[in-house]
């Protein structure tokens, strides 16, 4: 067997950046846990699925493997948000009204 783990896979009707957008137009922000800086590696899902078929496609040198599949680059959450990188969010709300960062400790439940 020949595994595949993608990162976040983003592309038309992903389940993350059109979650964000959503949820931003339907409130007027978009909250950051941990002040945005949660590092993700974005995958487009069109890239893991050329991946998907290349090997199937091989001659078998892929079977037993394990591939971790990544985008490029490495971006925090705030900096996917505001870069132009997802252009759905600018239409949404100005780039400067719609993010409210969230101090990490503020995010967690208290547990006693």
């Amino acid at each position: 067997a020949t595994i595949f783990k993608p990162a976040v896979m983003i592309g038309t009707e992903d389940r993350i950046l059109n979650r964000w957008a959503h949820f931003a137009k339907k409130y007027g922000f978009l909250p950051l846990m941990g002040n945005g800086n949660t590092k993700i590696q974005p995958v487009y899902v069109v890239d893991v699925a050329s991946a998907l078929t290349t090997a199937l496609k091989d001659d078998g040198t892929s079977m037993g493997k394990i591939y971790e599949l990544g985008g490029p680059e490495i971006f925090t959450v705030h900096e996917l948000v505001i870069s132009d990188f997802v252009p759905l969010f600018v239409h949404v709300l100005s780039k400067q009204e719609m993010i409210l960062l969230v101090r990490e400790n503020c995010s967690k439940k208290s547990v006693k």
